[in-house]
């Protein structure tokens, strides 16, 4: 077991964890860690989320917008009636749009991802303003 110095390994494994999706409350990811060799506590636990921004929404974990290595900055182009194109750094619009998709927003039917650009589908039932509005609280964190 790793349990002398867990920090960015630690890290890693948690991020990966969350990725997934299947994992909905901490007893699931202690067991889920100890599986990949590391006995952390409860509140070491609480401790990295809170670090790492994970959050739990709709009933699962998910990375949150503000944390620097799951949320690269991107800028929104509407494209009307229905999509949305998002412009970020070479290489980081897969990360992007998997977060994307990860959130589940109602107001989206999905992603494709390229290098550095993301297109996204808005559901049918849903305005444009309205699903834009949605994914920039999701993916840019609120001034102040």
């Amino acid at each position: 077991m790793n349990t002398n110095h867990p920090g960015p390994e630690l890290d890693e494994v948690l991020l990966r964890l969350v990725e997934t999706g299947e994992v909905r409350d901490q007893t699931g990811l202690l067991q889920g860690l100890r599986r990949k060799g590391f006995e952390i506590s409860q509140p070491t636990l609480s401790r990295h989320l809170r670090r790492l921004n994970i959050i739990k929404r709709r009933g699962r974990y998910i990375v949150g917008p503000d944390n620097p290595f799951r949320s690269p900055p991107c800028a929104i182009l509407p494209s009307p009636p229905n999509l949305m194109v998002l412009k970020t750094l070479p290489a980081r619009a897969q990360l992007l749009a998997a977060m994307i998709d990860q959130a589940q927003l109602e107001e989206l039917a999905g992603t494709m991802a390229g290098d550095d650009t993301v297109l996204v589908a808005v559901k049918d039932g849903f305005t444009l303003e309205t699903a834009q509005a949605a994914l920039e609280a999701l993916i840019q964190p609120a001034a102040g």
